[in-house]
Order: structure tokens, then C-alpha cells, then sequence
């Protein structure tokens, strides 16, 4: 499959690849057409929000509830949520891509081994988005939990979340 694209120069050092085969660019030399075979597209990771639930509504929308910071204060340990979710947002990506979660729980902390993966499918002019659901998702204890996302092995994206035990003070009714 052969693509091609039109760059202007101050951006070409963007794409240097050795799979770059140029071709001559107009007569005022303001613009490049380069042919590209074989370059395979890169996923690129944008953000992530953690929210209870992800609803898919009618007409292609969807909805996020109880949307979290990243951290989050607690009364108690351990912290379950019926329903744990991550709902991510991708660049542009062409074709398909699958992609993994792995959660680093802090220092001492362990969590059951789940190593969720999804297949990603983009298309030019389209930002991509996945959603994650982890059901009766527990944090067992306070800290700094970090969400990494791989593809293959190569880390894309990380994220922290925060769990931290609220103290109300001294005399006061929680």
C-alpha cells in the first residue's frame, strides 16, 4: 500500500524515516510529496478519565458517571467499586491496534493479576476512544496506584490515581 502526503519543510524532521522514498516537490520548493511504503502508524495515548460507570446512549453517544479526580479520598480500606472504569482517549491512529492495562499498585500493595486488552480500530480524521470496565474493582489500602497502558511492549501511556484516608478533625461528625 502506497500513501502519500504533503508536508511543509519546517515540519519534515517530524517523519525522517529510512522507509521514506521523495519525490520532487513543486517549482517554489514550499511543500514535499513524499511516498510511504510499509511505514507502519504508531498509536498515540492523549488521556484518560476513571469514572463508575460508561453508558452508551442511543445515538452514539456516551455518558460518563461519577467522574473521580485523580485522588480520592476514603473513610475506610478497602475501597470497592462495583464498577471501575477508564475511559481513553487516542490520537488519530490508522488500522487496528491492541493494546494492554497494567496496574502498579504502591510499594507493599497487591493486587489480583488483571492485564485487561482491547483492539483499538482508527481511521483518518477520527480521534479513537476505548473503555475499560473493571467490575468489583477493590483498592486495598491508601497510595499512589499508576495505570499503564502497553502496546506490545512498548509503554504508550501512564496515569496515577491517589487513594488517601480522610481524617476528619477532631471534634467534628463525618
Amino acid at each position: 500500500m502506497i500513501r502519500y502526503l504533503k508536508i511543509i519543510p519546517e515540519v519534515f524532521f517530524w517523519i525522517i524515516n529510512p522507509a521514506i522514498i521523495f519525490e520532487s516537490g513543486n517549482h517554489l520548493n514550499t511543500e514535499l510529496v513524499i511516498r510511504i511504503e510499509g511505514i507502519k502508524m504508531e498509536i498515540a495515548y492523549k488521556n484518560v478519565l476513571f469514572c463508575e460507570d460508561i453508558r452508551q446512549e442511543i445515538g452514539g453517544r456516551v455518558s460518563l458517571m461519577g467522574i473521580l479526580g485523580s485522588t480520592i479520598y476514603v473513610q475506610y480500606f478497602p475501597v470497592l467499586f462495583p464498577k471501575f472504569c477508564l475511559f481513553v482517549e487516542w490520537g488519530e491512529i490508522l488500522g487496528k491496534h491492541t493494546v494492554h492495562l497494567n496496574i502498579i499498585p504502591p510499594a507493599g500493595v497487591s493486587l489480583p493479576a488483571v492485564k485487561p486488552s482491547a483492539e483499538i480500530r482508527g481511521q483518518p480524521g477520527v480521534i479513537a476512544r476505548s473503555m475499560i470496565v473493571l467490575n468489583s474493582f477493590v483498592f486495598p489500602s491508601q497510595g499512589t496506584y499508576f495505570f499503564e497502558f502497553y502496546k506490545g511492549t512498548d509503554k504508550i501511556g501512564r496515569e496515577k490515581m491517589t487513594i488517601e484516608k480522610y481524617e476528619a478533625p477532631a471534634g467534628m461528625a463525618n
